[in-house]
């Protein structure tokens, strides 16, 4: 990403990859993932049924979904210990965001919860290796209760001026 503005309110930058999209087919996008690649999930709930999650996430080793306290109920959270013992469920009592992160460089925002999509959803898909770095550095900001509203970005001057060849 080649940074073109910072105000400490928010970040402008040029992207070489992005894309805007309608409903996410999560199962699609995560099938496509390698196995040991690490991916994290954000979510306001997850109300669809077990084997929709397994379809999506049973090949990965390693993966975190951080989903909102009041979107999954203990049943599910069970459920998810014993078919899908590589998923980590984290619930964090104000999360709202969705979102995936693949490392080491996708994004996908969107506003869709992990589910099925089935109404009038977007997402932007962003791949670069700096832009996941910032959203990963702020998501485990917000994760460990230190987030301060301000986006960190430590851009490398090597990178810089990848985004304009």
């Amino acid at each position: 990403m080649r940074k073109v503005k910072n105000d400490n309110g928010g970040v402008s930058g040029i992207i070489p990859e992005i894309r805007i999209m309608t409903g996410l087919d999560y199962e699609r996008i995560l099938s496509r993932v390698d196995s040991n690649t690490y991916v994290k999930i954000y979510t306001y709930d997850l109300y669809e049924e077990i084997e929709f999650y397994e379809a999506c996430l049973r090949h990965l080793h390693k993966c975190d979904v951080i989903v909102n306290g009041s979107g999954i109920t203990q049943r599910k959270i069970d459920e998810f210990n014993v078919k899908l013992p590589n998923v980590n469920v984290i619930q964090k009592p104000d999360t709202h965001a969705k979102m995936i992160l693949i490392e080491p460089e996708e994004v996908y925002l969107s506003s869709q919860n992990f589910s099925r999509a089935d109404w009038f959803q977007h997402a932007v898909y962003i791949k670069d290796r700096e832009a996941y770095s910032v959203y990963a550095t702020n998501a485990l900001s917000y994760e460990n209760c230190n987030y301060t509203g301000n986006i960190k970005m430590n851009l490398s001057h090597e990178n810089i001026g990848h985004a304009i060849k």
